[in-house]
């Protein structure tokens, strides 16, 4: 009968993102505040090119999740790292990169898995 068996529970998905303090994350925090219904992409075995501007582009994947619902929390939290570097034409060098970790907190809605040969497959959540 579609409906569910025992009570609801919500169900909340926690992504963990590694970027740049740079201002990168502003559609989440834009997405936190607007209490909208949003979609977050998380694509498995992802292979990227180069354009002619240098940017990074979706190239391939193998199978993917569309997340739907809502931003209920961001955290962040900043730390110095030490990354050892190695190029041709110079020794070893260690540099300091300033990398950020923002946790999401996402109330979920509904999770579509796409696979391959366009296989797609539908969980709806009650919340």
């Amino acid at each position: 009968m579609g409906m569910p068996y025992g009570p609801t529970c919500t169900t909340i998905i926690q992504l963990q993102i590694k970027s740049l303090p740079d201002g990168y994350l502003k559609e989440i925090y834009k997405r936190l505040d607007e209490n909208t219904i949003s979609n977050f992409s998380i694509a498995f075995n992802a292979t990227f090119k180069t354009d002619e501007y240098g940017d990074n582009i979706l190239s391939d994947y193998d199978s993917s999740l569309v997340v739907t619902g809502f931003v209920i929390s961001v955290e962040e939290s900043y730390s110095n790292n030490h990354i050892k570097t190695t190029s041709k034409h110079s020794k070893d060098e260690e540099t300091t990169a300033n990398l950020m970790m923002t946790n999401v907190g996402f109330l979920t809605k509904s999770i579509t898995y796409i696979g391959s040969e366009n296989y797609k497959k539908n969980l709806f959540i009650n919340f």
